[in-house]
């Protein structure tokens, strides 16, 4: 399959998956391996370690250092969350886009209106612990009702 999905920023609507050829589940692991592999790309997105004392009753010199190492991992880990934070919203809005193709492709909008939120958090509720292809069987299984 020739998909031009390579990066998560590709991912502009349902609409890229559709015009790539993926269903539902090959869409979402697809994003979950472009979200690991945008996160280790990244430099700034590996947590920095926190520096430590060797020994219990430093030296001054040893305090002096430590107290250096400490302010470069506090300017490491401002960089770090906020490389993460950029990270997360794009993984957010990809998983926003991969959760409307679930309702699209489960015939999610099938369902009157006024049961559509309950159904949707009923799936939810019982299939989040294993990700969104547990809430889309859940949520075929309840349009199925309806139908």
């Amino acid at each position: 399959m020739n998909t031009k999905i390579k990066r998560l920023t590709d991912i502009k609507s349902a609409q890229s998956f559709i015009d790539a050829g993926l269903g539902f589940h090959k869409a979402c692991a697809l994003v979950h391996k472009l979200i690991i592999e945008s996160r280790q790309s990244e430099p700034g997105l590996i947590r920095p370690s926190k520096p430590r004392l060797i020994s219990q009753t430093p030296s001054d010199e040893e305090i002096k250092k430590y107290q250096e190492a400490t302010e470069l991992y506090n300017t490491a880990i401002k960089q770090h969350n906020s490389a993460r934070d950029k990270t997360d919203v794009i993984s957010r809005k990809v998983w926003d886009i991969i959760e409307e193709m679930m309702k699209q492709e489960a015939g999610f909008y099938d369902i009157p209106e006024k049961y559509q939120m309950k159904a949707y958090r009923f799936a939810y509720d019982y299939g989040h612990s294993s990700g969104y292809p547990e809430i889309y069987c859940y949520l075929c299984d309840i349009v199925e009702i309806f139908s």
